[in-house]
């Protein structure tokens, strides 16, 4: 999602308008959950994904005669083992997805905000209005962005579709499900509001540059997480070794704990050189709220690491928190293989989370 964020933007500095397409609701088993987005460029070029096949090229096209026409379409697509066409859609639903005009130069750019918000690493609420008619050619989708504190940017062009969504907003962010709301407007009848949350990019911090950093770094980054990578060996935590990670720390991995800002997106990778440095870093970790902290190991190590900390005063309510061995149980040997059941097991939390 913050790679299409940004296209947006960068399309707009070069004057371009783009169609932003949008999952905002989906009935049984479909390929992408609301809120999944792509973006189709003027040239015809895509970023990111609604689902692909012949659904994609549905969308692109409509895509396509939406920047045409200057206004926004919806498309209802359905896989319900349709027969009718030569790729036989059988996903078994029903999708609905708004395609939406963004002009170069809108009066409020909603993108330009959420961007801003995001990266004081805040969370918000996004409200569009999904509206295919009576709309003149050119003119902006309303959007209203609701912050933690309540405070708002944007209208959806009604007070009472504003305040109907205020009332949704700490819900949306503490449930993290987007959806598709029916909300009466001041003498304009029923609306089709879609409501998601936006939260800052997850981040997968990695607390040593050893073989299996290195792997998760590059699974990391392909799946939409920031990579910040903690080593003291300077030639180790380096763009020359890591030219994806997105930031480095060249210290002491456990004292760096306690310095980062770690929240619920915060997925902490734990691989050092041996288990002493290990234990370490988790005596600190299992103090913070990060989201997800997973320790490289047998259970072996596990048992002999988690005994001592348990000596160090660690309670086992604590220690349950901790992922050890990490990753997905399949059968693993090298470092790259290892590093794709780490980030398994990180994208499961994650979506899980989020309530796909």
């Amino acid at each position: 999602m913050e790679e299409i964020y940004s296209e947006i933007l960068k399309q707009q500095k070069l004057g371009n308008a783009s169609a932003l397409a949008t999952v905002v609701s989906v009935k049984g088993s479909t390929p992408r959950a609301e809120g999944s987005r792509m973006l189709i460029k003027k040239d015809g070029g895509i970023v990111g994904s609604v689902g692909g096949g012949c659904l994609e090229a549905t969308v692109w096209q409509a895509a396509r005669d939406a920047l045409k026409s200057g206004l926004p379409k919806i498309v209802d697509y359905d896989l319900t083992g349709r027969t009718d066409t030569p790729e036989g859609l059988i996903c078994g639903g029903i999708m609905k997805v708004f395609v939406d005009v963004v002009g170069p130069s809108p009066e409020f750019n909603a993108f330009e905000e959420i961007e801003r918000i995001k990266g004081e690493g805040k969370a918000l609420v996004l409200a569009t209005l999904v509206a295919d008619s009576g709309r003149a050619p050119w003119s902006e989708t309303p959007r209203l962005l609701i912050l933690e504190n309540g405070d708002t940017l944007g209208t959806l062009g009604d007070e009472d579709l504003d305040s109907g969504v205020r009332k949704s907003a700490d819900e949306i962010l503490k449930s993290g499900t987007a959806g598709l709301l029916e909300i009466p407007g001041n003498g304009t009848g029923t609306a089709l509001v879609f409501i998601e949350p936006v939260t800052p990019q997850p981040t997968v911090y990695i607390f040593g540059a050893g073989h299996i950093g290195f792997a998760v770094s590059k699974i990391a980054k392909m799946t939409g997480f920031r990579v910040s990578v903690i080593d003291d060996r300077p030639s180790y935590a380096c763009a020359a070794r890591f030219p994806e990670a997105d930031e480095f720390f060249v210290e002491d991995p456990a004292d760096m704990v306690g310095r980062l800002n770690l929240n619920g997106g915060s997925y902490l990778v734990i691989a050092c050189r041996g288990h002493l440095e290990d234990q370490r870093v988790l005596a600190e970790a299992v103090n913070t709220p990060a989201g997800y902290i997973g320790m490289l190991g047998s259970r072996k190590k596990t048992k002999t690491v988690f005994s001592n900390l348990k000596a160090e005063g660690i309670t086992q309510e604590a220690l349950d928190r901790i992922h050890s061995p990490i990753g997905l149980p399949i059968s693993t040997e090298t470092p790259e293989e290892i590093a794709v059941s780490i980030m398994a097991e990180i994208i499961d939390l994650r979506r899980r989370k989020g309530g796909r």
